[in-house]
């Protein structure tokens, strides 16, 4: 079974979905970032993500105020790729949607298909 972060590392999600855009292929890398940073937490809202474990904000992007909006949203963005990712949707499980604000709980534990 391949691991959660060698699934995002590999992955080429505007290839594999061609109507996804560049948003997608960031909110992936996002996803690696706090995969490798042990993060428990994964969040996102219009225009930025954070992941964390506990209370412990380990990464935000950006990191500081700008007038970048994404288009979709990364809320939105996460939203559809748990649609339509079989292998994200085992290690992300929607804790919290409301506002504009998307939380997902990250599971490494190796799950089956």
């Amino acid at each position: 079974m391949e691991r959660f972060e060698d699934y995002l590392n590999s992955i080429n999600i505007v290839e594999l979905y061609p109507e996804f855009g560049e948003v997608f292929k960031l909110l992936y890398q996002f996803l690696f970032a706090a995969s490798k940073d042990h993060a428990d937490t994964f969040t996102a809202t219009h225009a930025t993500v954070s992941w964390s474990n506990g209370d412990n904000v380990l990464g935000k992007f950006p990191l500081s105020d700008t007038s970048i909006v994404p288009t979709p949203g990364y809320d939105q963005a996460l939203l559809q790729s748990l649609q339509y990712d079989d292998f994200l949707r085992t290690h992300l499980v929607l804790v919290h949607q409301a506002d504009g604000n998307v939380t997902c709980r990250l599971v490494y534990e190796q799950a089956k298909l």
